[in-house]
């Protein structure tokens, strides 16, 4: 990037009428002294070119963390599920519902996914009502977020970064709550991954490996959809149960079926194919999200704001405690990916790849696409506004 030329002010007022005084003027010493001066956006554009500056301009993120970590209201659901599990029953107003000992054959997996299956039974099998709408958009719109990762998991420049770690991100993440560890992803990718000016430069740091993307879109379709209309829509409490086991770790399925089938099978028939293109991937994956954010405001009785904002208080009831939990966790993963996203257009910005009026205007269109498609459309229209404006510089810097 071209070094930007130091503006300069002087302490003389201009005179009233004269409109130009924003652009230097050559006076004459004994008429004025100048000093340098530094806007916002210099100082935005300097801690933008280093990874400290970076690191604090990302340090909300780990606020946010922080700060969902600690509405996760761990010490209640510890006086809650353990009785629960104790029992071996999940109180449902039809009939108790057995909870399973296991399901993966590996007491680790099977102790970890137990209590889990139990925080989401409220929603999955609907005695909270507004907790199931919440939780089957939810899950819905976290596939749009598997794909962003996934995506930057296979750009050449993120090799050995915390980026590169995609499957293992989507894992943790439903173990722990993307909400907690899903802005901490997004500082590590913010601070510790190539700056756009670095990726205008480099093809090789900046292209994606094609040969992953052809298998992914049947994976989600099976392992992550399927499954989630399982847990939500399965025909008996039990069935919804099950699958919610089945699900906890489909992240990893996902990834590792993934790799093994790129490695195993040739994939140079879908090269060049839109159909088998991240462009293809994101458009379905959106599409569904899209759905599931007009089938929630269309059928739900209640309104946006009952579903995704926790009412608050000091309850202590089994169903409202999950519930509440789930949608500070929505809020804060959403949260943390979409200010994440802005760095990264703005970080174009700084790399003189967009001016600030069409970064200003990418803004809007993230925003639209959030009213029109929910938040995990906002996410993917945030990354391919980033991903074609990279493309669009590189080929005028190489002409």
């Amino acid at each position: 990037m071209p070094p930007r030329a130091r503006k300069t002010v002087t302490l003389i007022t201009p005179p009233a009428h004269d409109h130009n005084h924003d652009h230097p003027h050559h006076h004459p010493a004994s008429h004025s002294t100048y000093i340098p001066s530094l806007t916002i956006l210099n100082m935005l554009t300097l801690l933008l070119s280093s990874r400290p500056g970076r690191a604090v301009l990302a340090a909300p993120l780990l606020y946010l963390s922080y700060y969902c970590n600690a509405k996760f209201n761990r010490e209640t659901l510890m006086e809650i599920i353990p009785p629960i599990l104790d029992k071996g029953v999940i109180p449902h107003p039809t009939h108790p519902v057995p909870i399973l000992d296991g399901v993966f054959g590996w007491k680790i997996a099977d102790d970890v996914f137990r209590p889990i299956s139990v925080m989401f039974s409220p929603s999955t099998m609907g005695i909270d009502e507004i907790a199931w709408w919440q939780m089957v958009f939810f899950l819905t719109d976290l596939g749009p977020v598997y794909v962003v990762w996934l995506l930057e998991g296979m750009r050449g420049g993120n090799k050995w970064t915390a980026a590169y770690l995609a499957t293992t991100w989507n894992f943790i993440c439903q173990i722990f709550g993307i909400g907690v560890l899903g802005p901490v992803y997004c500082w590590l990718h913010f601070v510790f991954s190539p700056r756009a000016e670095v990726l205008v430069r480099d093809e090789g740091k900046r292209g994606l490996k094609g040969e992953y993307i052809p298998f992914l879109l049947p994976l989600l379709l099976v392992m992550h959809y399927g499954w989630v209309y399982l847990m939500f829509f399965g025909e008996s409490m039990e069935e919804r149960h099950y699958w919610t086991w089945m699900w906890q770790p489909a992240p990893l399925w996902i990834g590792v079926v993934n790799a093994i089938l790129a490695k195993i099978i040739p994939t140079g028939w879908a090269k060049g194919n839109r159909l088998f293109s991240a462009g293809a991937l994101s458009l379905v994956v959106g599409g569904i999200s899209m759905g599931m954010w007009w089938y929630v405001i269309l059928k739900s009785e209640f309104s946006l704001w009952e579903i995704f904002v926790p009412a608050g208080g000091k309850e202590k009831e089994f169903a409202v405690v999950a519930r509440e939990i789930l949608q500070y966790d929505l809020l804060c993963s959403f949260g943390g990916l979409l200010v994440w996203l802005f760095g990264l257009m703005t970080d174009l910005w700084a790399a003189g790849a967009v001016k600030l009026g069409e970064l200003l205007g990418g803004f809007v269109i993230v925003a639209v696409a959030g009213v029109l498609g929910g938040p995990g459309v906002a996410v993917l229209d945030a990354w391919w506004w980033r991903e074609k404006r990279l493309q669009r510089f590189a080929k005028e810097k190489k002409n």
